[in-house]
């Protein structure tokens, strides 16, 4: 288990806790009201800052629950939070539903932090690349 630390920035932010022993992901909270109308990108915030320890990561995600109870709602801060970023994490949210806004009320869980560890590389210039048996072949290289 490694140690996260969490700076509040605002007085109404939550401190992210695991709601059930063996979570991977902990909730993000809003500490705005927003009212998001339709196409709408939305910077909601968080009122904190978190240290991720080195050779970590923090990836945002989508609440499952949020997904299946309002399907056009996406959290589209899926990404990577890097250890040398210690600013307020804020969730970019976009509503994609023509008929109703989104609302998010001061508190509302808007997404998921999860902590992974990574790999650093060291990157090196190459004029050639050995060969694998897909070689260059992308998207539906492997059929429909």
């Amino acid at each position: 288990m490694i140690e996260l630390q969490v700076k509040k920035l605002h007085r109404l932010a939550k401190i992210p806790k695991y709601v059930y022993t063996g979570d991977v992901g902990f909730d993000l909270s809003s500490i705005l009201d927003y009212r998001i109308v339709y196409d709408q990108v939305v910077m909601v915030r968080t009122g904190i800052a978190i240290k991720i320890p080195s050779y970590h990561e923090m990836t945002v995600r989508q609440r499952s629950g949020l997904s299946r109870k309002y399907p056009n709602y996406i959290a589209i801060g899926i990404g990577t939070i890097d250890t040398s970023y210690i600013g307020e994490i804020m969730i970019p949210i976009v509503n994609n539903n023509k008929h109703e806004d989104f609302i998010i009320k001061i508190g509302d869980r808007v997404a998921q932090g999860v902590i992974s560890p990574v790999f650093v590389s060291k990157i090196i210039e190459v004029d050639e690349l050995e060969s694998t048996e897909r070689g260059s072949q992308g998207f539906g290289s492997t059929g429909l």
